[in-house]
């Protein structure tokens, strides 16, 4: 079974694009269905109320890791 990562994206709008400030990868691997789970709760209702940063929480097959497409 695949194995997953949590990664957490910060974003900021510079006016003109959208552009990834940081990104952090939690250390614990979940099956696909965990990491849905995590990312939806962890999401869900949040609006921070600032049109210029934002997160995004997603998952990511480990397997990807240190790639440029996935």
């Amino acid at each position: 079974m695949k194995e997953f990562a949590l990664v957490l994206g910060m974003w900021t709008y510079t006016g003109e694009e959208w552009v990834l400030g940081r990104q952090d990868v939690l250390k614990e691997e979940y099956h696909q269905e965990q990491c849905e789970f995590s990312s939806y709760e962890e999401m869900k209702g949040k609006d921070n109320g600032n049109k210029y940063f934002k997160v995004i929480v997603q998952c990511y097959p480990v397997s990807c890791t240190d790639k440029e497409t996935c």
